[in-house]
């Protein structure tokens, strides 16, 4: 499956930017909708969270960083999430890597037309989430302190 040109320019511009404006997100979506492809934003965007950039206030879609850590480069500016925020976020994220894994395990059983495709299914999503949330639950105090440490824009 190929993607179309509003795909392909929205997803350069995603991988070239740490911010993302509220009125690009607007663009993209019209340019997705007049293409039939209005479902394909979130899915996107998912590297992305939405917040507010300390220093200057502007609302917006800040890229994902590890331990939390958004940059806005027009201020030159980056800071880590709060706390509640990073937990928050990895949850989804832990959930999401188990759902894409069980979600392949039962896309592969279709294809080989082997029954018992949920069982398995279920067990990868499972074996997904136990792999991930160890190590979000381990990272988490490392992020904390990352994130209470930093200085506190004024």
């Amino acid at each position: 499956m190929s993607l179309t040109n509003a795909e392909k320019e929205i997803l350069e511009h995603l991988k070239t930017n740490e911010y993302v404006s509220p009125s690009t997100i607007e663009n993209f979506a019209r340019k997705l909708n007049e293409e039939g492809q209005g479902g394909e934003l979130p899915i996107m965007l998912e590297e992305f969270v939405e917040t507010k950039c300390p220093s200057c206030g502007a609302d917006g879609r800040f890229k994902w960083h590890f331990l939390g850590r958004l940059a806005h480069p027009d201020w030159r500016s980056s800071w880590y999430v709060h706390p509640g925020q990073y937990f928050k976020e990895r949850m989804k994220r832990v959930l999401r890597a188990g759902m894409s894994f069980g979600g392949s395990t039962l896309e592969e059983a279709k294809n080989r037309g082997e029954d018992g495709g949920l069982i398995g299914a279920i067990f990868s999503t499972i074996i997904g989430i136990a792999f991930m949330l160890p190590f979000s639950i381990a990272i988490l105090p490392i992020q904390t302190i990352f994130s209470l440490r930093q200085e506190k824009a004024e």
